[in-house]
């Protein structure tokens, strides 16, 4: 594997005017170094239909935001993750004044029965039945356990997300967890 490639050479951005190569070298290691993991935490947070727009669209804004990044405020996998929950936050707003729309009548939602819809509402009693305990949880105890779970952060990355102290993140993180043990234990 040649120098371009190599993991601490995606560490940082290349430098204005540096050859195209090392650009496109540097992109190619911030997908492929990170697209799984920011794919499973976008469709935690919007659904795996949207996570794929998320994920495009967080590339595209580190792309453009290349020169913003500082790796002393932290990892460029917490930097993207950030760019991730933004772009989630988004997509969250957009699709609340969707279903605002579609509730008042200003959207058509006629369409075809699905065919396995007995399976796929047991599938999604248990699966609502726990995003609904997550959803009760206050929004950073929330954030940080989705974070960690499905973003594969540590504390201090997270911390660096929400723009928090680490003892914070781990202080929700502990509350959450005790917070949903009673649903996790009624599920098994």
């Amino acid at each position: 594997m040649d120098d371009t490639t190599s993991p601490t050479a995606i560490d940082a951005p290349p430098v204005p005017g540096s050859a195209p190569r090392d650009h496109d070298a540097w992109l190619r290691g911030l997908i492929d170094g990170h697209a799984d993991a920011l794919r499973r935490f976008a469709a935690s947070q919007v659904g795996p239909d949207v996570a794929d727009d998320v994920l495009s669209a967080v590339f595209t804004d580190a792309w453009r935001m290349r020169s913003a990044y500082r790796a002393e405020l932290g990892t460029l996998r917490a930097w993207l993750v950030g760019l991730a929950f933004n772009r989630c936050r988004v997509e969250r707003r957009a699709l609340r004044r969707w279903t605002r729309r579609a509730r008042s009548g200003d959207i058509d939602l006629s369409g075809d029965p699905v065919d396995d819809a007995e399976a796929r509402i047991d599938a999604a009693r248990d699966r609502a039945q726990l995003l609904a305990a997550i959803a009760q949880l206050p929004i950073r105890q929330r954030e940080a356990l989705l974070l960690v779970a499905v973003a594969e952060l540590d504390p201090i990355e997270v911390a660096d997300v929400l723009g928090v102290p680490a003892a914070t993140v781990r202080s929700n993180l502990h509350r959450a967890r005790r917070a949903l043990a009673p649903q996790l234990e009624e599920r098994r």
